[in-house]
């Protein structure tokens, strides 16, 4: 049973049938995350079925069936069978930012 929609880390076991597509997998500062297309359609079927543990974008993959270096998580995602990929939500950190009527100087730039 997956760990509450509020948990930062959790894991998802899918199914990848023989000759299914490469996932497209991003890489952020030595990470892989999901943020892609595929990687959303990959997760669409999960995501339906677990609501409170819903894959979202900029999720951080931690590890794949217990391996953790981006190599050999990337290795592991092209087999086909069952895999475990273990997940982190990012931190979110609130911010307000008040101008007062002026340029603030900074350049904010969303992914």
């Amino acid at each position: 049973e997956p760990e509450p929609y509020g948990s930062r880390e959790f894991a998802v076991t899918l199914e990848v049938p023989a000759g299914a597509p490469a996932l497209d997998l991003k890489l952020v500062k030595g990470m892989l995350t999901v943020s892609s297309p595929s990687m959303r359609s990959v997760f669409s079927e999960w995501n339906a079925s677990n609501p409170h543990a819903e894959v979202r974008d900029f999720d951080r993959i931690i590890a794949v069936n217990d391996v953790d270096t981006v190599r050999e998580m990337e290795k592991e995602l092209q087999n086909p069978g069952t895999i475990t990929i273990r997940l982190r939500h990012p931190e979110k950190i609130p911010l307000t930012i008040e101008k007062r009527d002026r340029r603030l100087g900074i350049k904010l730039k969303g992914s």
